[in-house]
Formats: C-alpha cells, structure tokens, sequence
C-alpha cells in the first residue's frame, strides 16, 4: 500500500502499520486487514474506510472487547477516519483502487483484478458454481461492493 498511499497522500499526513491496523498520522485508524494461511494459499484481505461515516451512524456501533493499545479508549467518531479525507486533491476512488492494482502487481508479479458487483455475484473459490463461499455465514453482513483479487 506505501507505494499507492505515497503517491496520493497530502504532504502533512503520513502512513504506518499498527497493530494490524493501517493508520494515518499516528493515530486515526482508517483500514485493518487479515490474513489467511493454508498450505498452498496465502489470503491477505484489507477493509479501507474511504470516507468516514457520520457520527450517528458510528454511535450504533458497539465498543469493541479487545482494542489496540493506541487506541487510548477512543470512540469510534475520534479513532476512525476516511483515507478520502488525507488525500491530495481531486483523487477518486477509482484512481486509487487503479493505482493500487498496478502496485500490488508489480510487486508480486501477480494478475491482480478488482471484482464489482454485490455480494451475491462475487465467486471466489473458483468451482463455477458462482456461489462465494468466503462469507462463512452468508449473513449478508459483508457490505464490500469493490474486491481486488490477486492471483498468482
């Protein structure tokens, strides 16, 4: 992500991994990620909060059990930010999710694709079957409407 975020992010803000979380300025949490490990696969998934949700919408969340230490007890209106905001001027989502790919391919010499569409149409496990059976519960709680995915 350093590549893409160095290119597009304002002189002021900056970028770094903290505990599993990808923060900017030091402080506000703006995309986690996950990883998954099996023996002939490796997952590594990345939530990014492009623009941060209204106050009301981020009081309906409950507070977590376990929080990163630099969290300092925050809410989630003070800890969370939407890397739109930190962005140099006009940059579209489009642009970025763009730029990531190319980056993201690059470095792993990988075909990497971004997948639009609702949950419902996203196939991941590859048996044609066009079923995704990455959502475990299939609860419909997953609100991704972008997927980039990497193959290699």
């Amino acid at each position: 992500y350093s590549p893409t975020l160095k290119k597009f992010l304002r002189p002021e803000s900056t970028f770094q991994l903290r505990e599993n979380d990808y923060v900017l300025n030091e402080e506000y949490k703006f995309a986690g990620n996950a990883q998954a490990i099996s023996r002939n696969r490796f997952l590594h998934h990345t939530s990014i909060l492009w623009t941060k949700p209204s106050s009301e919408n981020l009081n309906l969340l409950k507070y977590p059990k376990r929080t990163p230490t630099y969290r300092n007890s925050r809410s989630h209106d003070d800890f969370l930010c939407g890397l739109s905001e930190h962005l140099i001027p006009n940059v579209t989502k489009e642009d970025f999710i763009e730029e990531l790919i190319a980056n993201v391919s690059n470095a792993f010499g990988t075909e990497t694709k971004l997948m639009r569409g609702n949950n419902d149409s996203f196939d991941f496990d590859d048996d044609d079957d066009g079923n995704d059976h990455n959502d475990d519960d299939d609860d419909g709680d997953v609100m991704c409407h972008d997927r980039v995915r990497t193959v290699h």
